[in-house]
């Protein structure tokens, strides 16, 4: 189960919101959740978040694995 819903769906997120929710709260062992759909798509939050999330979070020391 997730912990860390990223509201990157949300229309009164911006881009830098939706990182700065996975900065705060990720922890070590965090399931976080991005969404593959066009509401994420569309207000650009998906396309900005997720990769900048997967840098800050390598810098930080965390591993990906697929479960």
């Amino acid at each position: 189960m997730w912990d860390l819903v990223t509201r990157d769906y949300s229309k009164r997120m911006r881009p830098e919101q939706v990182l700065n929710n996975v900065k705060r709260y990720a922890r070590n062992g965090s399931i976080i959740t991005f969404h593959d759909s066009l509401k994420s798509w569309n207000n650009g939050n998906l396309q900005y978040a997720l990769p900048h999330a997967i840098e800050f979070l390598k810098e930080e020391g965390y591993e990906f694995k697929v479960l």
